[in-house]
């Protein structure tokens, strides 16, 4: 989210293709996919602006809370397929780090 004019219908066409191919198609959880950060970069202002909503209304409230506490938390920030491990931009730079470790993520 967050990247552009059309965060929101970016995000939405994502989920449908997750829907329509459920198999062939991974949606995993970066950095932006969180409540201060997309408020931060302009997802928040950017459903205010287009859809013509006050920063106090019940709706937009609605529709952040439905995005960013549902859809965001509920998306994995990693996931291991048959031929990859995915992960949004890498691995930690921690010379500590062992693969063994993400066991431990919660």
């Amino acid at each position: 989210v967050d990247r552009g004019e059309h965060s929101l219908e970016v995000l939405i066409t994502l989920l449908l293709l997750k829907l329509a191919f459920p198999k062939q198609v991974v949606l995993i959880r970066g950095n932006h996919e969180d409540t201060m950060v997309a408020d931060v970069y302009g997802f928040s202002a950017e459903l205010e602006k287009k859809y013509n909503l006050d920063s106090n209304d019940r709706l937009k409230k609605k529709i952040w809370d439905d995005i960013t506490a549902e859809l965001f938390a509920a998306m994995p920030i990693g996931v291991v397929t048959d031929t990859a491990f995915i992960v949004h931009g890498g691995l930690p730079s921690d010379t500590n780090f062992r693969l063994r470790d993400l066991r431990n993520v919660s």
